[in-house]
């Protein structure tokens, strides 16, 4: 049900490795991994013990294995074959190539924007979705049981109400201006910037035009005006043309 490329994107060997190499040294107390080396040929970690000499109020390290990532092949091979090495190994074998929850992530925070979503919570996690794109969301929840067993997307309905309307429209409003501010700020430093390309400038007033089509979809849904929030994308509006002027 999405474009390819919508989908999330599977783990590179780069990033497979250096996340086993991380999720390694997590599992495993007492080991150090450090990457020592990135070429166009390979890249290599080393691993290291590290052990507390209380007698002496010191550490002591000892290198203890090398573990490596070679480009052309995408293969890992092992100097040692100590037990943190082969860990890492097995991890990196079983992840390459997989959409862990990181990417999934990314993926489902770039379809909240597709949806028009509104963030109910300051962390995230929770979010408001029009029930027109409820094709699209069974489509996400479809996908994440799919590629993660430990994950799940719960889908609650929100029933035409009062009070229902009035916590959405405040949430709405919070989580634009949130975004407004954002947006604001990042003009302030492209019209202040000397490198600032007309292109990116005219990119802004599209992304803008989109902001105000999203705002006039919410005005739609729970019959009430936005009047602020469009006079900000206006003072937006203006300030970009202002700097094309000149």
């Amino acid at each position: 049900g999405f474009e390819k490329n919508q989908w999330p994107v599977a783990l590179e060997p780069d990033v497979a490795f250096g996340r086993a190499c991380k999720r390694g040294q997590q599992r495993n107390a007492g080991w150090l991994v450090r990457k020592v080396l990135q070429s166009e040929e390979k890249t290599t970690y080393r691993i290291v013990s590290e052990t507390v000499d209380k007698d002496n109020e010191d550490v002591d390290y000892a290198r203890e294995d090398r573990i490596m990532l070679y480009r052309k092949t995408n293969d890992i091979t092992v100097e040692h074959g100590i037990p943190p090495a082969m860990e890492i190994k097995r991890i990196y074998k079983e992840t390459l190539g997989t959409v862990d929850n990181w990417r999934f992530i990314d993926f489902l925070l770039r379809q909240t924007k597709e949806m028009n979503s509104t963030q109910l919570r300051e962390m995230g996690g929770i979010y408001f979705v029009p029930i027109n794109h409820e094709p699209k969301l069974l489509s996400i929840e479809a996908a994440l049981r799919a590629l993660s067993a430990d994950s799940t997307l719960y889908m609650l309905p929100i029933y035409k109400d009062t009070q229902s309307s009035n916590n959405l429209q405040a949430a709405f409003n919070e989580d634009f201006h949130k975004e407004l501010t954002g947006v604001a700020q990042e003009l302030e430093d492209l019209v202040n910037s000397d490198s600032t390309r007309t292109s990116t400038l005219q990119n802004r007033l599209t992304a803008y035009k989109a902001l105000r089509e999203r705002a006039r979809a919410y005005e739609d849904l729970l019959t009430f005006k936005a009047q602020d929030i469009h006079v900000t994308i206006d003072q937006l509006e203006t300030k970009v043309k202002t700097a094309l002027t000149k």
